[in-house]
């Protein structure tokens, strides 16, 4: 099973960092679909589609960060027997690809207290991670703190 999976950060400019991955599986399984002796080569199950991740983050000081990311998977066309017949967690055909935009930004109020505010899918895409059986939520934000004592 080939595969390959890569992950970069570059500081391009001062407070200014470009980060991204990438991976990418491919597998073939013997598979006996009938009484024949003789296998079948099909797909993996499960083999996750080509994703990404790309953002660019500011940090014009050393406590507070804004970013955008943009998370990606192609469409996965290579299914299992298995999988083409299971339409609950899989959709008729190939599971679609998506791309997702998000805006994130923290700030460290102190050595004890982070707060940190999410923007997730602001475009409001409906979308489906390969075999997870459920749709991810439509945009969403989220607010948190972090305290440390």
């Amino acid at each position: 099973m080939p595969g390959i999976e890569f992950e970069s950060a570059w500081e391009f400019q001062r407070g200014w960092t470009l980060f991204g991955n990438v991976t990418w599986l491919e597998g073939e399984d013997d598979t006996f679909l009938t009484s024949d002796p003789v296998a079948s080569r099909e797909p993996l199950s499960r083999m996750m589609p080509l994703t990404g991740l790309l953002g660019v983050r500011w940090a014009p000081k050393k406590r507070m960060w804004v970013e955008v990311s943009g998370q990606f998977a192609e469409r996965q066309n290579e299914l299992s027997a298995r999988e083409k017949s299971e339409t609950q967690r899989i959709p008729p055909g190939p599971t679609p690809g998506y791309a997702v935009l998000s805006l994130r930004s923290g700030w460290q109020v102190n050595e004890h207290l982070n707060l940190r505010l999410s923007l997730e899918n602001l475009t409001d895409d409906d979308y489906r991670v390969h075999e997870s059986g459920q749709n991810e939520a439509g945009f969403g934000g989220i607010v948190s703190a972090e305290l440390n004592l």
